[in-house]
């Protein structure tokens, strides 16, 4: 009886349990490592190697359903050390959250990119066109004349004026 190498994933989806993957056969993988895996039909999605571990080909046939490989190693994100994935883990237990969605918030968004959506409605907030600047009557005009005849008023054009 031949041992076959096993893992077990925490992958970026909404499940409480763990899912077991089989090792490839181009690389090992090692406890903290950020893999990518198959999870439903034609998707892939990252995870975390929670565990290693050996089992007979009597043992894998055990299980109800059929094992997939491991797709490759995620080289983007760095490997996990020990004390930080138990902190998580910890946090994941403590909170009832999926540890694959907490490992999803511990590394930085390195390529996602929003769609902007196209709005088809107005936005509600209206367009106001610029208005000519305010022409100025003969007191406020004789007021700003002697404003500007001072010395130490800077000269930088009309004021603004609130009323």
């Amino acid at each position: 009886m031949s041992l076959q190498r096993l893992a077990v994933v925490a992958v970026k989806a909404p499940m409480i349990e763990n899912l077991t993957y089989l090792q490839n056969e181009n690389f090992s993988v090692k406890r903290g490592d950020v893999v990518v895996v198959p999870l439903g039909f034609n998707k892939k999605s990252n995870g975390i190697v929670t565990k290693v571990f050996e089992a007979t080909e009597d043992e894998i046939k055990a299980y109800t359903f059929g094992l997939k490989h491991i797709i490759s190693l995620d080289l983007d994100l760095p490997q996990l050390s020990e004390s930080y994935l138990k902190w998580l883990e910890w946090i994941a237990d403590y909170y009832i959250f999926p540890l694959g969605l907490v490992l999803q918030y511990c590394f930085p968004v390195l390529d996602k990119t929003k769609k902007q959506k196209k709005i088809n409605h107005p936005s509600g907030v209206p367009i106001i066109e610029k208005k000519a600047q305010h022409k100025l009557n003969e007191f406020q005009q004789k007021c700003f004349d002697d404003i500007l005849q001072k010395e130490d008023f800077p000269e930088t054009g009309p004021p603004l004026i609130i009323f």
